[in-house]
């Protein structure tokens, strides 16, 4: 007798490999590119417009690390 697998919903999914994705990006940096700082790291779609595609959404070349101050205020202002 065959078991059915449950699959999960594609919003989640995504959501699981962008959290994964933002980790590694962090780890692979380990600071903020911008000022250096440690502390409250996120992880920024280095080219916005192509972080919609699913081609790129999930590549590490299109990432970098910044902290929180870095990512809103020298980023998104």
């Amino acid at each position: 007798m065959k078991t059915k697998t449950k699959l999960k919903p594609i919003p989640k999914i995504k959501k699981e490999l962008d959290a994964i994705w933002a980790k590694k990006v962090r780890e692979r940096d380990k600071k903020c590119l911008m000022c250096g700082k440690t502390e409250t790291l996120q992880a920024h779609h280095f080219l916005k417009s192509r972080a919609r595609s699913i081609k790129y959404r999930w590549d590490m070349r299109n990432g970098i690390t910044l902290c929180y101050t870095c990512h809103l205020y020298k980023i998104h202002t």
